[in-house]
């Protein structure tokens, strides 16, 4: 299966992605694990680093997923705020996007 996204929308897309999945951990519905391998593995963020268009906070809060679970370890009482903090930063990249739609096509075998 294949996900294809234009460059158009890909910035809205990323925000739209780190927020939903930023919020599920801070409601508790996924552990703050996923935040490891979603939002921060590097093969998720890395080439952002190439593509000119995409605000350097979403690429910082996708670097920082990488540390939630040791975050949540070592700092449970601060926790909620910093999850809060990150949320609060993509939703402010969004609202200065001009597109703040996005769109994708699936691809799925020989399709």
């Amino acid at each position: 299966m294949q996900i294809n996204i234009s460059k158009d929308y890909l910035p809205a897309f990323l925000a739209y992605l780190g927020i939903g999945t930023l919020h599920s951990i801070r409601n508790g519905i996924v552990t703050p694990d996923v935040g490891i391998w979603s939002l921060g593995a590097p093969r998720n963020w890395e080439f952002l680093l190439n593509i000119p268009d995409i605000p350097k906070d979403i690429i910082e809060v996708f670097q920082t997923g990488d540390e939630l679970s040791l975050l949540k370890e070592i700092r449970p009482e601060k926790f909620d705020e910093i999850v809060a903090e990150l949320i609060t930063r993509l939703e402010s990249e969004l609202v200065k996007m001009q597109e703040q739609n996005w769109r994708l096509t699936w691809s799925y075998g020989n399709e």
